[in-house]
């Protein structure tokens, strides 16, 4: 494929994928948005022309609860390479694996595609950005940003300001990015 046939493909597809997921329900709680299994269904067969696989690699029972994970491959239609994205997710147990298990396949599904692109969901029910700029290595860290502004921060919960004097210079800047700190906090 000639380079800006390439280009050409690649720009759209990314397009593509960082659209808006084509539609939004909220959870029956109200606490946090999602993307519909069947859309997500739908865009995969859709983005991957059915170039896709999804495998569940483990499923266990806890207290009241069945975890699992399991993975997402796809054919990248830019590379052509197999790439692929994790899950995990945990249901309620009801009376039934028979329902139990459909339900918790479809949340490890919806939770790898999220990782894929924003099409998919992945920047749902986020509040703040955080976007880490690495210095020379991965041990010294250039700059940590949580959100842009004072209007993203939030009053700081009690338990962050009773340990807040403990903790060391680096790990109060993190917080300071994320929540407001009272001066007195500060002073201890």
């Amino acid at each position: 494929m000639p380079a800006s046939t390439k280009s050409s493909v690649q720009q759209k597809y990314l397009a593509w994928l960082n659209k808006e997921p084509r539609e939004v329900l909220l959870a029956p709680d109200k606490s946090a948005e999602y993307v519909p299994i069947q859309i997500v269904q739908e865009d995969l067969l859709e983005g991957y022309k059915g170039q896709t696989k999804f495998e569940i690699h483990l499923y266990q029972a806890g207290e009241g609860w069945w975890y699992g994970s399991g993975a997402i491959h796809y054919r990248d239609p830019v590379s052509k390479e197999w790439l692929f994205q994790a899950g995990q997710a945990a249901v309620p147990k009801s009376k039934s694996f028979n329902l139990d298990f459909p339900a918790l396949g479809a949340h490890i599904l919806l939770n790898a595609c999220k990782k894929i692109g924003k099409r998919f969901g992945r920047d749902l029910n986020r509040t703040t950005e955080l976007r880490i700029d690495m210095a020379d290595n991965f041990n010294n860290i250039g700059s940590i940003e949580l959100g842009s502004t004072t209007d993203n921060k939030r009053p700081a919960p009690p338990d962050v300001l009773a340990k807040f004097k403990s903790l060391d210079t680096q790990t109060q800047q993190l917080y300071r990015n994320v929540y407001i700190i009272p001066q007195d906090a500060e002073k201890g």
